[in-house]
């Protein structure tokens, strides 16, 4: 049976308000930092591990993490951000890495990067953007590079490259384009050259 309680450090303040059962956090309850008093973890538990909604945030009070959790890992939709509330990642977790579509952010709030993941790394389809905001790549990648079909932007949006990519790399057959838009280049490319 669930009891509401509180478990507290061997200071006298409190480390843990919830329901415990069996002697371990089980269901609602807050976790506390020892020497800031803060809230270090709030939400569901389930055999001592944090497992449903919760949020984890830094020994400053200041939100780390807010979202679904499984067997104490991030798992399923949620927010991360830094140690000054900028939001850096939101999407779909698996065992505590970004997995699926997400977007990475910069500390200024624009986008980096609109895409999916696989195990933290850029996978998939996705769209990447420069500091100033401009879009400038779109296409395929895999293991946090662009691979396969894609296409690079100049800063003014038009088209500065569209073919193949490899780890990065121009790779295979692709055109270049002038910042006008004229076509540059239509052939063969290997490792980024002509």
């Amino acid at each position: 049976m669930n009891e509401i309680t509180q478990k507290k450090f061997p200071n006298g303040e409190i480390a843990f308000r919830g329901s415990i059962e069996s002697g371990v956090f089980w269901g609602e309850g807050q976790l506390f930092y020892l020497d800031s008093h803060q809230i270090h973890y709030e939400g569901n538990w389930d055999k001592g591990l944090p497992d449903g909604e919760g949020k984890v945030s830094f020994a400053n009070g200041t939100l780390w993490y807010e979202g679904t959790w499984k067997n104490g890992e991030k798992e399923g939709k949620g927010k991360l951000f830094d140690e000054n509330g900028n939001l850096k990642y939101e999407g779909t977790w698996k065992e505590n890495y970004a997995h699926g579509e997400g977007i990475m952010y910069e500390a200024s709030g624009k986008p980096v990067y609109e895409g999916n993941f696989v195990w933290g790394k850029k996978q998939g389809y996705g769209k990447e953007y420069s500091v100033e905001g401009s879009l400038s790549y779109e296409g395929e990648w895999k293991e946090g590079k662009p691979e396969g079909k894609g296409v690079k932007f100049h800063p003014n949006g038009e088209k500065w490259y569209e073919g193949g990519f490899k780890a990065g790399e121009s790779e295979g057959y692709g055109k270049a384009f002038y910042e006008n838009g004229t076509r540059a280049y239509d052939g063969n490319w290997s490792k980024g050259l002509r």
